[in-house]
């Protein structure tokens, strides 16, 4: 603790605060002092000293250490703790631990003479900071030191012991008014303990040369320089004591106040007038007066509560009140201090001129807090900490509080808002404060007291003193609410609008998609019902054909078998017969004739095939579904791409290869799945085609025949269960591929990428509405260029009933 002690009330000028400082402080020194040398023995003096500093400057440990007068600066262990006061929890310098280094070490090793110079104080702030070494902070660890004074106690050149003070909770900065305290302390204790030590030693001479004439001589020599030595001491004493009383008196005439020595009972001891005001109508005799005659009875009343709270505490009490002197009324500042056991000093001065220029500030103040009232906008200012100095009183009600005067001294953090906002404010603060740079019509939201939240324009601009340095930030908020709300209708209006028109641009597109959609399902349509009138008028000759094929065979086995039996038995026939035989070429006619019925039989079963494929892919029964086989309807498709597939006159044939899983009846649109299988499969032979197209248009004839000899124009068809309810259909060629972007724009109404005229851009299109829509299903495509293209297709096997 610093012997500064901070004003505690009143508006006072530097020099006389200064002034009265020093005066408690001296009144403080002196009563240590006073204690010290109440007594001659030295024990006690010395528990005294340490008691007394330990209380002055509130330490955790004060201490003694004596040196033994017997040769000290050859024994670097000598010296012995004699005296200590310490406070409750921490260890005793008087207990000796064997494990530990002696603190008494330590310190005489500090103070040894071939250290530093005699008689100087050494000060350690932080041990930890200190250049010490490790045993050193373990001997200071072990006592829970944190800082250090250490003061000797010189004896003209001889080291009679060392003070030490001990702070143990944290550290401590040691101040220069409490070095000076202390070696003021030092001067009367090193007397004291000369004065002590003579007593003794006079009473030892005394046992010992009492009973013989040489020793009474002797006696009487030592008692003649002893007291000639303790009246030089005391003339030095008692200058010293002028010297500081006189130094006292210039400090009290200094002060304007009026001050007062009184006891606990109202007994005025002492006073020095007051140099600019006056107390009393008569000037009396104040020495040994009651201050029940002195004040009016309730004043006496209130300043004898004072002086007993002060005596009881220790601490000063300070009040103001008013008295009537010559007619006017005097506001007077009263402050008790205790200077004595049941001893107090009141000082009191006049403050009548501050508290009328209080007044007049405070009136002002109101004033401009008014106008600040009144003004729409909620006004607030802060101080550099971001903690409230003042608001108006629209910004008060809204945070919760009855007034603006409530918000001193609360930060963002007291309000009931969420952190988040609490951090924002905090951090858009330290901003300004930093930069100086203001934050104008900042639109943000804000949580009031009651919970709710509202839109603010909020303002901040920073404060400046006479230097040009920041010291504060004035800022506004200007409730925005109903015109955000307003601004928000308003774009929600035209956010609607937009989706309207947007829905309307979607409609007219699903309405061209779906008009297209229904022009291409009637030309399917059509062309199933074409086909399957086709199919239907060609079965019936066929049938004919197919059904007359097996008597054909039989019979001519029979005319056969019966011309053999002929040229068994007559192996000579007549020469006409023989020349119309070998005209006829009988031979070839025997061989051929079988062949030629059995040749006609396999293209009657195609034909009877390819009549079943027309009639499995066309299904007129579009608008039910069927449990059919997804197999037949792939191989239907198949047979009538048959034609695209073959050899062409400037390509290979294309190779399908089929793999099959063990798929069940399938409940779909048969014949919109065909048309998707259709749809599908020509995108892959057209793929294939224009990857043959790009192969030969390449300028090296060698590494284009290269090319298109090791190129395998190739079709892979393959089924599987994907899980017990679904089943997975993938058709892949190895074609061009495509990039990322036509594949995002795949299945887009009318996009194609072949040219113009060779198609409408429609047919995947229709083929994901066919699976997704119809069949709730899934239809994607895996594909990159130059490495072929995927259609995977996943329907359920049984649908969901609508």
């Amino acid at each position: 603790m610093s012997l500064d002690t901070p004003p505690q009330q009143g508006d006072r000028s530097p020099k006389a605060e200064l002034q009265q400082l020093q005066l408690e402080q001296q009144k403080m020194l002196l009563s240590v002092i006073t204690k010290i040398r109440a007594s001659l023995d030295l024990s006690t003096i010395l528990q005294t000293a340490v008691a007394e500093v330990w209380r002055f400057l509130a330490l955790d440990r004060v201490s003694v250490l004596q040196i033994p007068r017997s040769n000290p600066t050859k024994d670097w262990n000598a010296g012995q703790f004699v005296a200590e006061e310490v406070a409750a929890g921490f260890s005793s310098v008087l207990v000796v631990d064997a494990s530990v280094r002696s603190l008494s070490q330590f310190l005489w090793a500090q103070h040894h003479p071939k250290q530093i110079p005699q008689g100087q104080i050494l000060a350690i702030a932080d041990v930890n900071a200190a250049n010490l070494t490790t045993a050193d902070l373990q001997t200071f660890s072990h006592f829970q030191v944190q800082s250090s004074l250490s003061v000797p106690l010189m004896q003209g050149d001889r080291l009679w012991g060392i003070l030490c003070l001990h702070q143990c909770i944290t550290s401590r900065q040691w101040q220069a008014d409490e070095i000076e305290a202390i070696e003021q302390i030092v001067t009367h204790l090193i007397t004291a303990i000369q004065q002590a030590e003579l007593l003794r030693h006079q009473r030892n001479l005394n046992s010992k040369y009492l009973d013989t004439e040489a020793g009474m001589h002797t006696l009487f020599t030592a008692t003649i320089t002893r007291l000639q030595a303790e009246v030089r001491d005391r003339q030095q004493a008692e200058a010293a004591l002028r010297q500081s009383e006189a130094t006292y008196r210039a400090l009290l005439n200094a002060i304007p106040d009026l001050m007062i020595r009184m006891t606990r009972k109202g007994i005025y001891l002492d006073f020095i007038p007051a140099k600019n005001f006056v107390t009393f109508k008569t000037q009396m005799e104040w020495r040994n007066k009651s201050i029940f005659e002195t004040l009016p009875p309730d004043l006496a009343q209130l300043r004898m509560a004072n002086v007993e709270r002060a005596l009881q505490t220790c601490e000063t009490q300070i009040y103001e009140h008013q008295i009537c002197i010559n007619g006017r009324i005097q506001v007077e500042e009263v402050r008790i201090v205790v200077s004595g056991e049941d001893e107090v000093l009141v000082i009191v001065r006049d403050i009548s001129d501050r508290k009328q220029a209080e007044n007049k500030l405070k009136e002002s103040q109101e004033f401009l807090q008014l106008v600040i009232n009144n003004i729409p906008q909620w006004i607030y200012w802060k101080d550099r900490n971001s903690v409230y100095m003042g608001c108006n009183r629209n910004l008060a009600h809204a945070v919760g509080l009855e007034k603006p005067d409530d918000i001193v001294g609360k930060t963002d953090y007291d309000f009931p808002i969420p952190q988040e906002q609490a951090d924002h404010f905090r951090e858009s603060d330290a901003y300004l404060i930093e930069t100086g740079i203001a934050a104008l019509h900042v639109i943000e939201t804000m949580f009031l007291a009651d919970g709710s939240q509202i839109w603010i324009d909020s303002s901040k601009i920073p404060l400046y003193d006479a230097a040009g340095n920041v010291v504060g930030i004035l800022g506004s908020y200007d409730d925005i609410t109903e015109r955000q709300q307003a601004e928000a209708a308003l774009r929600q209006s035209e956010t609607q609008l937009r989706q309207q028109a947007l829905d309307l641009e979607k409609t007219l597109q699903e309405l061209k998609q779906t008009q297209t959609q229904l022009i291409q399902s009637e030309k399917m349509s059509s062309l199933g019902q074409l086909v399957a009138g086709v199919a239907h008028e060609i079965n019936n000759p066929v049938s004919f054909i197919y059904g007359n094929l097996a008597h054909a065979k039989e019979y001519t086995h029979n005319l056969l078998a019966l011309l053999n039996l002929y040229q068994k038995h007559y192996p000579n026939p007549d020469s006409e017969i023989q020349t119309k035989a070998t005209a006829i070429d009988l031979d070839f006619l025997i061989e051929d004739l079988p062949k030629l019925l059995t040749s006609m039989k396999v293209g009657a079963d195609r034909i009877e095939k390819i009549i079943a494929s027309l009639r499995t892919f066309s299904h007129t029964d579009q608008l039910e579904t069927k449990t059919v086989d997804i197999h037949e309807g792939i191989d239907s498709t198949l047979m009538i791409l048959q034609n695209r597939l073959k050899a062409q006159h400037n390509r290979q044939a294309i190779q399908v290869l089929r793999d099959y899983g063990d798929l069940p009846l399938v409940e779909c649109y048969a014949g919109q799945m065909n048309q998707v299988f259709m749809n599908i499969l020509s995108n892959s032979i057209d793929a294939l085609e224009e990857c043959l197209a790009q192969l030969e248009a390449e300028s090296n004839s060698f590494a284009r025949n290269q090319r298109i000899k090791s190129f395998k124009p190739l079709i892979q068809i393959s089924t599987q269960m994907l899980n017990e309810d679904w089943i997975h259909i993938r058709l892949a060629d190895n074609g061009l591929g495509m990039a990322e972007a036509v594949q995002n724009r795949l299945f887009d109404p009318f996009f194609t990428t072949k040219p113009v005229g060779k198609g409408t851009g429609m047919g995947l299109s229709i083929s994901y509405q066919i699976v997704t829509d119809r069949h709730g299903g899934t239809l994607k495509c895996n594909s990159f260029p130059g490495r072929g293209a995927e259609f995977v297709i996943e329907i359920p096997i049984q649908q969901q009933r609508k």
